[in-house]
């Protein structure tokens, strides 16, 4: 699913950024739920209750999340800066 809107946002114009966004969002949360199911329905060999591991994987994923989007804005902001200044310096 995830390759169909890679692929859709390769080949369509810029106006349907929401609708590619939407499609993102969905992909994104049926991957989620199959996290999600997955562990919790495994077999592991832990001492710890099949909830609580997947809550501990689930913050661990928001905190990896988390670190790209941050490292990802800053060097988008870092390379969009000098143009934004420069439309208002002529």
């Amino acid at each position: 699913m995830l390759l169909i809107v890679f692929i859709s946002a390769l080949i369509s114009p810029i106006a349907m950024i929401s609708i590619i966004m939407v499609g993102v969002v969905l992909v994104g949360i049926v991957n989620v739920i199959a996290f999600n199911m997955y562990l919790l329905n495994g077999k592991n060999n832990s001492k710890l209750d099949n909830f609580y591991v997947a809550v501990l994987a689930n913050a661990v994923v928001l905190i990896i999340i988390a670190i790209i989007t941050r490292i990802g804005m800053e060097m988008m902001i870092d390379q969009m800066l000098p143009y934004m200044f420069n439309q208002y310096m002529y």
